[in-house]
This record gives C-alpha cells, sequence and structure tokens, in this order.
C-alpha cells in the first residue's frame, strides 16, 4: 500500500460539503490512489466509508508525500494559514477548491486552483471539473458510502421526514408551519416525524405535545439509517436534503434564493424546490423575499407539491 499514490482532501466543517468532496475522493480511489481524508467531524462516518483513511486536521504532516491536495476555501483564517504554507513551501500539489470565487474578494487565482460552475448544482460541478482537470479518470457521482446491508430501502412506506433546522437559521422555514405540516400529514394517513440533531431536540420537544413523533439519534450514522428507510424528506438548504439525493430519497427544499440553490440544490436524485413568490420585491439593501420568505411559502403549497411527488416517485 506504501506504493500507492496518495491523495489527501481538506473539506470545510459542513457535513453537505464533505460528503461532495467524497466525490472526489471515490473516482481518485476508483483510479487506484489511496485516500486521506482529513476532517474532525466526518471522522465519525468513517465505518460508512471503509475504502479511505480518515484523520483529524491536526494529524495532517508531511503533505509533500501527497500526488495531490485538495483544499476546500472557507473563507476563514484556516484557508489563509494554507495558502501561506503552499506559498512558503512552494509546494505545487496543493489545490484550492472554491465552491464559490469571486476576484476581488479572494485575489488572484493559483495556477491549481479550481472553481465550481454555479449555473449547476455541486454535484454536476464537481464531475464537470474533474472530467476537464483529470482526464484518466473514469467519472461517477458516487461517495463510496457503504450502508449495512440489513437496512432496506423506503422500507416505512408512509413516514415522512420533516427536517426543520440547518446551520443557518435564516434559511429555516417556519417551525410552526412544519407542525401544521405534519398534522395535515397525519390527517392523509401518513407519519410524519421530525428530525433534529441531538444538540438541537430540546429546542423541539413541544412538538410532542402535539402527537408528533421526534426521534433521539445519538449520532449521524443512525439518522442515515433511519433516512434510507424513510420514504420522503422536506426540509430547508441544509445537508440533510443533500443526503436524501444521495440515498435516492425524494426530496422537497424549502428555500429563499433560486440563485443561490442553482449551486447549492442536491445533485444526485433530483429535489423539488420551492421558493417564494418571485412577484415579493427582492431589491438590494431589502431583499424582502429572502429575509422574510418563510412567510410568503404557506404550508397547503407544500402539502399539495408533496402529495404530487408521493404520488409520482
Amino acid at each position: 500500500m506504501d506504493n500507492l499514490k496518495k491523495i489527501a482532501l481538506f473539506p470545510n466543517i459542513s457535513f453537505g460539503d464533505s460528503l461532495l468532496f467524497m466525490i472526489i475522493a471515490q473516482n481518485f480511489k476508483k483510479a487506484g490512489y489511496e485516500i486521506f481524508v482529513y476532517h474532525d467531524n466526518f471522522i465519525n462516518l468513517k465505518s460508512l466509508f471503509p475504502n479511505f483513511h480518515f484523520k483529524k486536521v491536526i494529524e495532517a504532516e508531511n503533505l509533500e508525500k501527497f500526488e495531490k491536495i485538495f483544499f476546500q476555501n472557507d473563507d476563514k483564517e484556516r484557508t489563509i494559514n494554507f495558502k501561506n504554507f503552499r506559498e512558503k513551501k512552494s509546494l505545487d500539489n496543493i489545490s484550492i477548491l472554491y465552491f464559490r470565487y469571486v476576484e476581488s474578494k479572494h485575489g488572484i487565482l493559483h495556477k491549481n486552483d479550481l472553481v465550481l460552475n454555479d449555473k449547476i448544482s455541486c454535484v454536476d460541478s464537481i464531475l464537470e471539473l474533474l472530467k476537464k482537470n483529470f482526464e484518466d479518470l473514469h467519472i461517477t457521482s458516487d461517495t463510496g458510502i457503504i450502508l449495512d446491508n440489513r437496512l432496506i430501502h423506503k422500507k416505512h412506506s408512509k413516514r415522512i421526514i420533516l427536517h426543520p433546522t440547518s446551520s443557518d437559521k435564516n434559511k429555516n422555514w417556519d417551525k410552526k408551519k412544519y407542525i401544521k405540516l405534519a398534522k395535515i400529514l397525519q390527517m392523509h394517513g401518513f407519519d410524519p416525524v421530525i428530525t433534529v440533531s441531538k444538540e438541537e431536540r430540546n429546542e423541539f420537544l413541544d412538538v410532542l405535545d402535539h402527537g408528533i413523533d421526534l426521534p433521539l439519534f445519538l449520532d449521524i450514522k443512525e439518522f442515515i439509517n433511519f433516512l434510507y428507510e424513510s420514504s420522503f424528506l422536506i426540509g430547508n438548504d441544509s445537508f440533510a436534503p443533500h443526503l436524501a439525493s444521495l440515498l435516492n430519497i425524494q426530496t422537497i427544499v424549502i428555500a429563499s434564493s433560486k440563485k443561490l440553490l442553482k449551486l447549492w440544490r442536491p445533485g444526485w436524485l433530483k429535489p423539488i424546490l420551492i421558493f417564494p413568490p418571485s412577484y415579493i420585491p427582492n431589491i438590494k439593501h431589502f431583499r424582502i423575499r429572502e429575509r422574510y420568505f418563510s412567510k410568503f411559502i404557506k404550508t397547503k403549497k407544500v402539502y399539495k407539491k408533496f402529495i404530487q411527488a408521493y404520488i409520482n416517485q
């Protein structure tokens, strides 16, 4: 194994972005490379990705030994330090990957740096970059994830996951509307379940008073298994819809901005996207449509989109 060419990946802290980086990992793995993923939290999912090495960021050393290093820009000190390290060591094996790039903000690109196409989904853009820059790869959107073979895909045909959180509370549809949607689903014979992380759970204990299930997931792997055996997911622009898309679970994403979702929409199984009406003003300095999007997206509209998609899936 020591003779294999080695690739290192440094995704940012987001689980969703890390999942996208696994597309790069899997493509190079299939080409015969040994893959090292440096991430302080994603390491908890290493049992689902048994063909890769996962390490804490602090364990990164001897970067000269890698054939190629992919480092995700996060607009923070972490990226500045890595750029300075590349320059100081004169390393030519490092590529900074920008999911969004603005020259006035990020400076002039290094010749090895890569920028995603923000007119298509992240998945499609990563595949496009790999095809363009690494012609020897046989490109696939596979991430290398391997689930427990005892799980049954969509085992619970009436179980609908409602995922009301995200990394940015400004992107969240109103909690009361999720509860209202759950009650409508129950009236029509479905089994809605509200899912949140164990850290967020205390904020949602009141949904139990409404007769809505709120399972406790001790870790993200438990949630992944639960999602895989569910039938549908409705949520905000967050990690969960990307994961559902990867697992071939139909998804509705409720979001504020069509422009942002061109890039950030789930890119494996195509999602249904719901936005506030385009006639709501969204001019610079006001952004009424984006700031108050939750008020303009009705529960009945979400249910109608859901039932159409559920019947047709």
